[in-house]
């Protein structure tokens, strides 16, 4: 019975080992995915920098900026939390050798949902300048079965990397990530009553807020700050999924957002959401081009810079 087990167990490493060889190499290749583009692509020694979701990447035109001749660069990342951001932010510097003048840092209670940092589905731990391995991730946000997923994932990556090195591919391309300077441009306009992705919205009825979050984000800033940053937390408009979560969560963000008030940082009030139309929408909690451009110039009055006309 042992040998017949020990004989199971033996073929069942040998036959993983390949899968677990080749997630080890999925960052061998420079990622073709456009977020994870949007990571390695990174503009040095910019005068601001905005991390966060797709909330960013949708709702900050950096080109903005360049007309007033600034640097500025979107590091908006999809389904990004407070953790994402601590990776981003911390990667840029790395990556790039220089810090931002300015750290600006979206927070929304969507930040702090279940959804945020979706470690399976984009997986840019893998992509940083000092890659994290999977395990580690594992343990640190106990990711548990979600473990065996990731590796997965990685395994497919991994393969196609091979490939792409085969072709000689071995550099990242950002001409598009660049004309843009990270922000993902749409013309599409929402559904007049503004509600096309409600489903979806209502999961988030379940969520309870996760207070270490809020002293991961807290952490995050000081460290940021302490290197000579200046950090500044601005919440874009959500629309209507701001509509699906609970009093007990929507409070305890507030508390955290008076948090980082007490703790010395600049929090930027949201813009009021009935300057925005369907019009400025490319769904029910993503904003367009023209939508960008609105809540861009509100947030460089904010920023004390001078807006022309």
């Amino acid at each position: 019975m042992w040998m017949a087990l020990r004989n199971f167990v033996l073929m069942a490493v040998l036959a993983c080992a390949p899968v677990f060889l080749l997630a080890q190499l999925d960052n061998a290749a420079a990622p073709t995915d456009l977020a994870l583009q949007r990571i390695v692509c990174a503009v040095p020694g910019v005068d601001y920098l905005f991390v966060g979701s797709s909330f960013t990447y949708s709702g900050i035109n950096p080109l903005l900026f360049t007309e007033r001749g600034l640097k500025a660069y979107n590091l908006g990342t999809p389904c990004a939390g407070v953790s994402y951001y601590h990776l981003l932010a911390n990667d840029y510097v790395a990556r790039t050798g220089t810090r931002p003048r300015t750290l600006l840092i979206e927070v929304t209670p969507v930040s702090f949902a279940t959804g945020a940092d979706d470690w399976k589905r984009y997986t840019i731990h893998r992509t940083l300048v000092e890659p994290r391995s999977h395990e580690e991730v594992a343990l640190k946000y106990g990711l548990g079965t979600r473990y065996f997923e990731l590796v997965r994932k990685s395994s497919v990556q991994g393969a196609q990397a091979l490939a792409r090195l085969a072709r000689g591919q071995t550099r990242p391309e950002c001409k598009k990530v660049l004309s843009t300077l990270g922000m993902v441009v749409s013309n599409t306009q929402d559904a007049p009553d503004g509600r096309r992705d409600e489903a979806k919205f209502k999961e988030t009825l379940l969520d309870t807020y996760p207070p270490q979050k809020a002293e991961e984000l807290i952490t995050l800033a000081k460290s940021h700050r302490d290197g000579g940053e200046r950090v500044v937390f601005h919440q874009p408009p959500i629309f209507a999924r701001s509509l699906y979560f609970t009093p007990e969560f929507m409070a305890e963000y507030e508390e955290m957002l008076e948090r980082l008030t007490k703790a010395g940082f600049e929090v930027i009030p949201p813009d009021d959401v009935a300057r925005y139309s369907p019009a400025d929408r490319r769904n029910g909690d993503h904003l367009n081009s023209e939508g960008a451009e609105k809540y861009t110039e509100y947030l460089m009055g904010k920023l004390g810079i001078e807006i022309k006309r």
